[in-house]
């Protein structure tokens, strides 16, 4: 009996994992996009890179916001090819640089007259110190996207109704913080 039951509540937990990670639903929405500015951060592989693209067949001008030139130009030539958009351009953005994030900003602002979307995407899980002397995870997860956000919400509000996303993981489930030491380690 205790055999039989501990397999029919491994088959309700396999149903559930199966229901909730494996079998979930996606976007099917035919939204049309065309004269909407998009910014991906990280938009040069994975999610950020599935969103570009989807965002780039749905018509949308798109910026690939990137800290590798090397690789946000290929994925920026990958995306127009495979999607025949080819207002999907690469700017280089390292979210660890306060100064590369500003400089980011006012080169978007002097080049394009809206931005309809922000997809706080990039993100990272390493070891060290930037060059402002915060440590990369809380600079590029945190502060990078906080900063980028700011400096471009006036912009948004013009183009209202605009919107911010923010893509994180469920990684902060593994640890805890040490508001004590929050930037040491």
């Amino acid at each position: 009996m205790i055999f039989f039951f501990s397999i029919v509540c491994l088959l309700v937990a396999y149903c559930i994992f199966h229901r909730i990670f494996v079998h979930r639903k996606t976007f099917t929405g035919t939204a049309k996009l065309f004269g909407k500015m998009v910014i991906v951060t990280g938009g040069n592989s994975g999610i950020g890179k599935a969103t570009a693209t989807q965002l780039a067949l749905r018509g949308a001008r798109v910026i690939l916001a990137c800290r590798s030139k090397q690789r946000g130009e290929a994925a920026a030539q990958e995306i127009r090819t495979e999607t025949g958009n080819d207002a999907v351009i690469f700017m280089q953005l390292d979210l660890a640089s306060q100064k590369s994030i500003r400089s980011f900003v006012e080169n978007f602002l002097k080049a394009e007259p809206r931005l309809d979307l922000l997809i706080n995407n990039a993100g990272l899980a390493t070891t060290g110190h930037n060059e402002d002397g915060l440590g990369m995870i809380l600079a590029v997860n945190h502060i990078g996207p906080f900063l980028l956000t700011n400096l471009l919400l006036e912009r948004l509000k013009e183009c209202a109704p605009s919107r911010v996303i923010n893509v994180s993981s469920c990684v902060h489930n593994v640890g805890t913080i040490d508001f004590d030491c929050i930037n040491t380690h």
